[in-house]
């Protein structure tokens, strides 16, 4: 049951409407046939039409963005800060078409916990568990909800991806990609820091999102459980106990420090104020995927983001104080986990810290409708503009 953040009354996972509602864009949508509810014919067509729509979109929206920031490139020379606004502009129109993806597919982000808007402005470093594809998608969804915040983040991502369409976006944009392995460790946790300490300052950067875990859910599972029983640690199953080795050079890098006693700072320029703590929660602990987010797969449902926010400066740098402090916080999100798959409660509800920060209710994330339209609009009529142009200068060419 999900709670309403005004009336307080409960609303289940199909949305019915509660005693406060509200007319909402989004309930245009709700009100519409999903795709798993027609016949199995309809049903097909359904997939198909929503296939060809995530293709076009990424068509229309990857191309443009890599043409127009190629072009304004040279900006970077000369007016830096506007170069960032208008690829921050840029960046901002791709989250509103992955947005979509959810929005039209009827996957709602719920959110819970300690309230994130007072800290938008503040330098960040979010962590969240890693279960499926869904997770990125869902939190630039969360993000391009928050006013001017979507440009303002820097990603942490497996280097899988680093030549994939989304790959060459996040390589303009200063993303860092770190190879999994026990024989890379060291040499990407090196590169993480002087990525750290060439980059992050130098483009205007807020918050950086990081998944401590390592790897899906599905693929770290058994190895943690291993892990946990040689170390005597629990035993976890809908999440994986985090690795601490990034985790650990952003602190030293980047955290904000307290002052010691000759008036000196570990760290004197302030950075990282907050760590962000986001625990993530698909229905019946059984994550949704980007494929079948694209292909209207999975039937409309919430997903649940809980937020802790806990202040950088009171956290362990050292490895066995961070290692300790981190497995404690997955051990706690594994509780509410389990609270929440197997009873139904609220993540909020089994949290009982006590924290600095004022909490929300389950509160839903409402999204810019007409914004992203116009953002569509933009690619559209910017990819048109380019396909013709280019391909008039390849006629002329040849």
């Amino acid at each position: 049951m999900i709670s309403c953040s005004k009336c307080r009354c409960c609303y289940c996972c199909c949305r019915r409407r509660c005693s406060c509602w509200t007319f909402n864009m989004l309930d245009v949508y709700n009100i519409l046939p999903h795709v798993t509810s027609l016949p199995l014919p309809f049903r097909i067509i359904g997939h198909l039409l929503r296939i060809v729509w995530m293709v076009l979109t990424t068509i229309y929206a990857i191309p443009p963005y890599l043409v127009w920031t190629f072009l304004v490139f040279p900006l970077r020379f000369f007016y830096l800060d506007f170069y960032w606004m208008i690829e921050g502009f840029l960046f901002s129109g791709l989250l509103a078409i992955i947005s979509s993806w959810l929005i039209t597919g009827q996957y709602q982000i719920i959110e819970t916990g300690d309230d994130i808007n007072y800290i938008l402005d503040e330098n960040v470093l979010l962590i969240a568990n890693h279960q499926s594809t869904a997770d990125v998608p869902a939190l630039m969804d969360l993000m391009h909800s928050k006013a001017n915040l979507s440009k303002r983040v820097m990603w942490i991502i497996d280097s899988t991806f680093k030549y994939t369409h989304f790959g060459l976006v996040s390589n303009l944009r200063g993303d860092f990609f770190i190879t999994q392995g026990k024989d890379a460790r060291d040499s990407t946790l090196q590169q993480l820091r002087s990525h750290l300490r060439s980059t992050f300052h130098t483009i205007p950067r807020k918050w950086l999102v990081l998944f401590p875990e390592g790897g899906f859910l599905r693929k770290r599972k058994l190895a943690s459980q291993r892990y946990a029983k040689k170390q005597n640690l629990p035993v976890l199953e809908n999440i994986t106990l985090p690795r601490v080795g990034a985790m650990q050079v952003i602190l030293e890098e980047m955290a904000e420090r307290k002052t010691v006693a000759n008036n000196n700072s570990i760290n004197n320029d302030p950075k990282f104020k907050y760590v962000v703590d986001v625990t993530i929660a698909y229905p019946k602990g059984r994550p949704l995927d980007i494929h079948g987010i694209g292909i209207g797969y999975w039937p409309p449902c919430h997903i649940l983001m809980h937020y802790r926010i806990y202040p950088a400066n009171k956290i362990p740098v050292d490895n066995k104080g961070l290692t300790d402090w981190m497995n404690e916080l997955y051990i706690e999100k594994e509780k509410m986990l389990g609270n929440y798959y197997k009873h139904g409660v609220l993540l909020s509800m089994t949290d009982q810290q006590k924290r600095d920060f004022p909490r929300i209710g389950a509160r839903q994330i409402s999204p810019d409708l007409l914004g992203d339209l116009l953002y569509h609009t933009f690619y559209i009529v910017s990819a048109y503009i380019q396909y013709t142009v280019i391909s008039s200068i390849l006629r002329n060419w040849w």
